[in-house]
């Protein structure tokens, strides 16, 4: 009998296996198939959609004892799948749906009202409901927790059910996404951290369920028809699409946001709207938690002597409106270690401050948008008016004026609201130096609050200040020779506090000779009152960076900024910049502060100081042709006083433009030759427009002309110093333009 050849019976063996692996591999591809084109990858996907949308609104953490989003997302889900189970209609699901989800939302109002016992809860929770719908198209400020536990626990349980119904019926997910999508975006508008990945979870989440359904769709469609397709093919279709899907997504997200026309204009268009909505929401539901990381600026009753500051970047709020510096708040008393509150100061309901008479303050509006948490109501200037109900910080003795302003409005929800919109208006410096060199030195009585300095400051301080202001004319004078004195010390941020018991001031001016802002503002302010001048010290922030985009001057925590006001009979307190220009709350490029606080005013110069009469330096130079004997006489009186003329013409007429800034005087003195020579400076004219009328008359000599008028119009439209290029050529210029100009001058008058 002879055996089998050998392998025969794993021949048969293996043909066995293959025909079991390939049944097993058929049985895999037809559950695949079933799992893609039933319900367990449209249920699979959709779980994972809801979870994405509503973990973000789980987090937020709004309002205590309400229902978990999550919870109610889940419970929705649910029941919109049993709904397509059961096989309801559209219209039964929507009032069933609607239904359950009043009773849920009544539960978590209820959850969240005050009262002893489910009845008690209940009722609040309608009277709160009923208070707060009557104050929507008011200005007035509620609380919105039990509303708002209401609203979104109904939108969450609405967006699952609807969500989940017409994913499984319909094979729609456009609802699910677009609605999941508002929501997804609110909850990260209110959280920190994360926020990239929360909403990369939910996009891929959408656009999976997007291109699954699509994909669904068509091949349920191909069965109703009878037509041969491969499942495979069409997943690995849809797997490209979501792939591209993905990149465009990625790639849009970091695009920089559109600033040109006609995008910028949309752009912009749109973020008022939001702004609007905002303000809103905030004035609606103020007692909402602030999730995210939000800074809290705050001005304590005192401020101490630090070491390093604790400076950051982020943004604090934008403002549009001229330049200037944002105060926050005043300071009267000077205690060796820092600075404290006028004695017995109060916040009262704000009174808007009257138009001042007279030319010594102009006023100024400024629109703020606060990105943290805040009370405080800055402004540009001193306090005059807010577009909402705000209170101001006054004491008695401490004199007329704010020392600082809060909203009053929904004060009980501080520091929660982060979004603040409002407008303030205040009261700039007008005076002109002259004007307050002659201001003199009866101040009123109040003003001997800010003369205050602690028994303790050392003799050699007020040594400083008299060494310092001798030889001072007058407080104005005395005040500039202190802020030159201060500014010259050095500016530096890494510093360590004064010594124990030490006078930080004393210790700034003697020992460490270097510190920050609030070390040069306290010991301006220290030698101004040791001087004899009225002074307090302010704090705030600086101009920021201008957005051309935007409009607005971005104000972040590296602004932040200290500074000294000194007071002058009949023109109130006037701000004066003792911090060197190198500062890093001024950009850190030694451009110098904002012009608002530099020590000359803007001057036109067509106008002339009611002290300084032009019109008598007409001389007529044409001789007479016949002289009578009589007045022979006279004419050797008059060629005296002809001599003595010209210098007294000089001095009030061309030495006193000196004491401008260089740029200035350069300008002023080429409008003064050109007025003599026939061409007059009109007001309304602009510098440029002056300069071309100025060398339409002197063709030969517009170049020089231009280059003097380059340099004023840099020191008085641009911001920081003029640059010594542009100086410089401007200095050449004038030195041939004005010996031109003052031969034009004579011949005309002798023509």
């Amino acid at each position: 009998m002879t055996a089998p050849a050998a392998g025969t019976p794993s021949h048969e063996t293996s043909r066995a296996g293959t025909r079991g692996a390939g049944a097993r591999g058929a049985r895999a591809v037809l559950l695949w198939e079933r799992f893609v084109g039933g319900d367990g990858l449209t249920l699979t996907l959709l779980s994972l959609a809801l979870f994405s949308v509503a973990l973000p609104l789980q987090q937020g953490n709004w309002a205590p004892g309400m229902p978990p989003p999550l919870l109610v997302a889940a419970l929705g889900g649910a029941s919109g799948y049993a709904m397509n189970r059961l096989g309801w209609s559209g219209l039964r699901t929507s009032l069933a749906g609607a239904g359950a989800g009043l009773a849920l939302a009544v539960v978590a109002g209820a959850s969240v009202a005050e009262g002893a016992g489910v009845p008690a809860r209940l009722a609040n929770a309608f009277a709160d409901l009923a208070d707060w719908a009557a104050a929507v198209p008011t200005d007035e400020t509620r609380a919105g927790l039990v509303e708002f536990a209401m609203f979104l626990t109904l939108v969450a349980w609405g967006f699952a059910v609807s969500g989940a119904w017409l994913a499984l019926r319909r094979a729609h997910g456009w609802t699910t996404v677009l609605l999941g999508g508002v929501m997804t975006a609110f909850a990260l508008s209110h959280l920190g951290g994360w926020l990239v990945l929360r909403l990369a979870v939910f996009m891929t989440a959408s656009a999976a369920l997007l291109i699954h359904l699509s994909a669904a769709r068509r091949m349920a469609g191909w069965r109703a028809r009878g037509a041969a397709f491969d499942s495979r093919s069409t997943l690995a279709h849809s797997g490209v699409i979501l792939g591209l899907g993905l990149t465009v997504t990625a790639f849009a997200a970091v695009l920089p946001a559109p600033s040109a026309a006609p995008l910028g204009a949309a752009a912009r268009a749109l973020d008022g709207a939001a702004q609007t909505a905002s303000a809103q929401f905030a004035r609606l539901f103020s007692a909402l938690p602030a999730r995210r990381d939000y800074h809290t600026i705050t001005f304590e009753e005192r401020t101490r002597f630090q070491g390093e500051p604790n400076f950051y970047e982020e943004l604090l709020f934008t403002v549009q409106g001229p330049p200037t510096y944002w105060r926050a708040r005043t300071y009267a008393v000077y205690t060796g270690e820092g600075w404290a509150t006028a004695p017995g100061a109060d916040y009262a309901p704000f009174q808007d401050v009257p138009a001042p008479e007279g030319i010594s303050r102009a006023r100024q509006t400024h629109a703020f948008r606060v990105a943290a948490a805040t009370d405080t109501l800055f402004t540009g200037g001193l306090p005059a008016a807010f577009d909402r109900p705000a209170e101001g910080m006054t004491a008695e003795g401490a004199g007329p004026g704010a020392m600082q302003a809060r909203f009053s409005e929904g004060r009980e929800y501080f520091p929660t609201r982060v979004n603040l919109s409002y407008v303030s208006t205040g009261l700039e410096s007008t005076a002109s130096p002259f004007q307050l060199r002659r201001a003199g030195e009866e101040y009123p009585a109040w003003t001997d609050a800010y003369l205050q300095l602690p028994e303790t400051l050392p003799s050699r301080v007020r040594g400083l200040a008299a060494s310092i202001t001798e030889g001072a004319e007058n407080p104005y004078d005395a005040a500039l020779a202190v802020r030159d004195y201060v500014i010259g010390v050095p500016y530096r941020l890494d510093i360590g506090p004064p010594p124990e018991g030490a006078d930080g001031v004393d210790h700034f001016l003697f020992e460490s000779r270097e510190g920050y802002c609030d070390y040069h503002a306290s010991a301006a302010a220290v030698l101004l009152r040791a001087a004899g001048i009225p002074s307090r010290y302010v704090l705030g922030y600086a101009t920021g960076a201008f957005d051309p985009a935007s409009g607005a001057y971005e104000v972040t925590g590296l602004n932040y900024h200290a500074w000294v006001e000194a007071h002058f009979p009949g023109y109130g307190w006037i701000p004066f910049e003792p911090t060197p220009p190198s500062a890093i709350e001024f950009g850190g490029q030694g451009l110098g502060p904002p012009p608002v606080l530099a020590e000359q005013p803007e001057i036109e110069f067509g106008e002339i100081p009611e002290d300084e009469d032009e019109a008598g330096f007409a001389v007529d130079f044409a001789p007479r042709r016949e002289i009578p004997a009589w007045v022979i006489g006279l004419l050797g009186i008059a060629a005296a006083l002809a001599a003595a003329a010209p210098v007294a013409a000089w001095r009030q007429w061309w030495w006193k433009l000196g004491r401008l800034p260089r740029a200035d005087e350069l300008f002023a003195k080429m409008a003064r030759l050109g007025a003599a020579a026939g061409v007059q400076k009109r007001p309304q004219q602009t510098p440029r427009e002056y300069a071309d009328a100025l060398a339409a008359e002197a063709p030969s000599r517009a170049r020089e002309i231009g280059q003097v008028a380059a340099a004023y119009e840099l020191r008085r439209y641009a911001p920081g110093r003029v640059p010594l290029g542009a100086l410089r050529d401007a200095e050449r210029a004038w030195e041939s333009l004005r010996w031109a100009m003052l031969r034009r001058a004579f011949r005309l008058r002798s023509e």
